[in-house]
């Protein structure tokens, strides 16, 4: 085939000569009118020259030899027929002489081209094997030290390839699978299932994330996710298929446990005797059994995208807005607030109501729980009328208490240490005595029987007794009770005995949560038409208390303590026209501030 090739190549040479040859000749009859036999080679030259550099070392060669004849036998003058003359054959002898030399030089450049152009193309060969070679290698380095496993399969299934991951995965090395079936990935059960899995990949079309069920080399079974990818042929056919096999065991376990958990979860929301429902966008998302019993619901369908201020009594929605308003904005659990509920057939009930922030459906929302304690606020109210007659019905009893000591002291028989203890007697007397007053004022304030009559209360007498009172509680602390007072009086407008009660549990308190060695500072002063008392210790209240620090029962209540204490100070200082605030923080401390109107001839219009 070279021969035959270079053979062709010469014709080709030889036929590329002739051709420029008779263009000479023609070039030469054309102008013979204008040059005479003196420039008998005048277009031979250039043809044979052209000859040689176009068509090599045959063209140059034929052109000459044919312009030779040519001249030869028409263009030299001759002596005789066939005889030229000395001039003539030294003119005919240049002109083959300098074909020949143009011809192999031709020729030598010629070859030193091509063997020019042909290094150039082995180099760019090299060059772009020496690229391939490393796009391979990197390709095989990801592919190896890839974390899935990657596997080389041919149409039959037969394994070809085996990297790093599948060993890992599967646990066997590449010498003990290349060259056997990939069933023997799941035991040999699945053999139909690979054939028909190869069967549906196709150049161009791979199948994704198919999920099936593989062995390891020990037995255990394998969760696996594979896609499967076509290697085409040139023709568009398959050479082979590359398995992308990625290890789900562990999804998988969690799918299962979340799954368990969510039915445990549905389980007991289900069975909870609470009601308990999921909002989102202040609608009702979800609802268990009890709400649907709580609400007098028939159905979930009957309460379901309804909103849930349909179904708070109308004097509540505006607690509930603020309760909603509060989980949105800070985004952690609310505690539990009482509200009046409404039933679908338009009855009232009391209820509990706590939430925590829930995302549902990729929405915000919350996550509600209600109680009813209708039962409760009935058996409180109860309590609170059997407590409130039996401290009304100890006030009887309760003066002989206080009066008959006075009557014995009058006995002039008696010691002085038995008159000591009568004192006492009476002195405790009148302590309960006090202390039931204040329970049945407290409780006209809480259920809006209190009807407040005014009166001048010197509150810096008051505090200065209170401060006194406390002595030995302070002593047996080692706190120290300090009192600022006002230059003149400040003398509220209220009720002395719920300013006393007031007073005396916020020093009690600040005194009891100092520590040993503390100090705590009482204050009063006038301003703005206003008695003000203040109450500091270096404690502090932690942030999530200090909105519920005047609520009844609140989570700071002391240990060992009910937690009415500043809920009693709030209802004082409200009955009596005035407020209550708190102030706390690190390095300040904790500042307890009551607000008092002022007993008007006492006021001081540039206080």
């Amino acid at each position: 085939m070279r021969k035959g090739w270079r053979n062709s190549a010469l014709a080709r040479d030889i036929a590329c000569g002739v051709g420029i040859a008779a263009a000479g000749v023609l070039l030469r009859l054309a102008v013979s009118n204008f040059v005479g036999p003196r420039t008998p080679f005048m277009t031979f030259y250039p043809a044979a020259m052209l000859a040689a550099l176009f068509g090599g070392l045959g063209a140059g060669l034929a052109a000459t030899v044919l312009l030779g004849l040519v001249a030869y036998f028409w263009v030299l003058p001759q002596l005789s027929p066939f005889i030229l003359d000395a001039a003539a054959w030294m003119a005919m002898g240049l002109f083959l002489g300098s074909g020949v030399v143009l011809s192999v030089t031709a020729e030598a450049a010629r070859r030193v081209r091509r063997r020019t152009a042909a290094a150039e193309a082995e180099a760019a060969r090299a060059e772009e094997r020496c690229s391939l070679n490393a796009t391979i290698s990197r390709l095989a380095a990801i592919v190896e030290s890839s974390d899935d496993a990657i596997v080389g399969l041919a149409p039959d299934g037969i394994i070809t390839s085996w990297n790093e991951g599948a060993r890992t995965l599967y646990g066997y090395e590449a010498a003990e699978v290349v060259g056997s079936h990939a069933s023997m990935l799941c035991g040999g059960a699945c053999e139909q299932d690979v054939t028909a899995i190869l069967g549906d990949v196709r150049p161009g079309r791979p199948v994704r994330n198919y999920e099936t069920r593989r062995r390891h080399k020990n037995g255990a079974v394998i969760d696996v996710s594979m896609t499967l990818s076509a290697i085409p042929t040139d023709d568009g056919g398959v050479a082979g298929v590359s398995a992308v096999v990625r290890d789900i065991t562990a999804r998988r376990r969690m799918e299962a446990a979340l799954r368990e958990s969510e039915e445990r979860f549905r389980l007991l929301v289900e069975s909870a005797p609470d009601a308990i429902f999921v909002l989102s966008n202040g609608r009702f998302a979800y609802v268990n059994a009890a709400l649907l019993r709580l609400c007098g619901a028939a159905a979930a369908a009957d309460i379901l995208g309804r909103s849930a201020l349909d179904f708070v009594a109308a004097d509540c929605r505006a607690q509930m807005r603020e309760l909603m308003g509060r989980l949105r904005e800070e985004d952690r659990a609310v505690p539990a607030v009482e509200l009046r509920g409404l039933r679908l057939d338009g009855g009232i009930i009391d209820v509990e109501a706590s939430a925590v922030p829930l995302a549902y459906g990729g929405e915000p929302g919350a996550l509600v729980y209600v109680r009813d304690i209708s039962e409760r606020k009935r058996l409180e109210t109860l309590r609170e009328d059997m407590e409130r007659i039996s401290r009304h019905d100890l006030k009887t009893p309760l003066n002989a208490v206080i009066n008959l000591p006075l009557l014995l002291m009058e006995d002039h028989n008696l010691n002085p240490e038995q008159v000591t203890r009568l004192r006492m007697i009476h002195d405790a007397g009148l302590r309960m005595l006090e202390q039931i007053d204040r329970s049945l004022t407290l409780h006209r304030i809480e259920t809006g029987g209190y009807i407040l009559e005014p009166r001048p209360v010197d509150l810096t007498a008051l505090v200065l007794q209170v401060a006194g009172d406390l002595d030995a509680l302070t002593a047996a602390l080692g706190v120290r009770l300090l009192v600022e007072t006002w230059p003149r009086p400040v003398v509220a407008s209220g009720d002395a005995l719920l300013c006393r009660t007031m007073l005396g549990n916020l020093m009690k308190n600040a005194v009891e949560a100092s520590p040993r060695g503390g100090e705590v500072l009482v204050g009063l002063k006038a301003v703005g038409g206003r008695a003000v008392v203040f109450v500091r210790n270096a404690g502090v209240v932690p942030r999530e208390q200090r909105a519920e620090f005047f609520a009844k029962h609140p989570g700071s209540a002391k240990p060992g303590g009910a937690g009415l204490g500043t809920y009693s100070a709030r209802l004082s200082a409200e009955a009596q026209h005035g407020d209550i605030g708190l102030e706390s923080a690190e390095m300040e401390g904790t500042t307890i501030t009551v607000r008092l109107p002022l007993w008007p001839q006492s006021a001081s219009p540039t206080a």
